[in-house]
């Protein structure tokens, strides 16, 4: 899929990002963190925010407090999924449509 590219406003300013190059957003004591492979920085926005920017771009909630990028899933057990080797954790309300949106995203990338 085509690289698209965000601009998040951070504490230094804007800062453009692949969508690829995302792990996952997470939300403490009402900052929004964002996790890059190699980076995590401050983004001034709301999870809510963030969730209609990236859910067009592969990105799906899989709890209150976390956004992650289906792309970088490399599998789901009990009560986690692992994010490019981050246990994340996905929360029983939001398992079942976090499930699914994977599984669409793994049907579309097939294609």
């Amino acid at each position: 899929r085509a690289a698209m590219t965000v601009s998040l406003q951070t504490d230094d300013g804007l800062k453009i990002l692949s969508v690829n190059d995302i792990l996952w957003i997470e939300t403490v004591d009402h900052a929004v963190i964002c996790h890059t492979k190699t980076d995590s920085f401050v983004v001034k926005s709301s999870l809510q925010n963030a969730e209609k920017l990236l859910q067009k771009h592969g990105f799906a909630r899989c709890n209150k407090c976390y956004l992650v990028n289906l792309e970088h899933v490399n599998g789901v057990n009990e009560n986690c999924a692992d994010v490019d080797g981050d246990q994340i954790q996905v929360s029983r309300p939001k398992k079942k449509a976090f499930l699914d949106a994977l599984n669409n995203y793994i049907n579309e990338v097939g294609k």
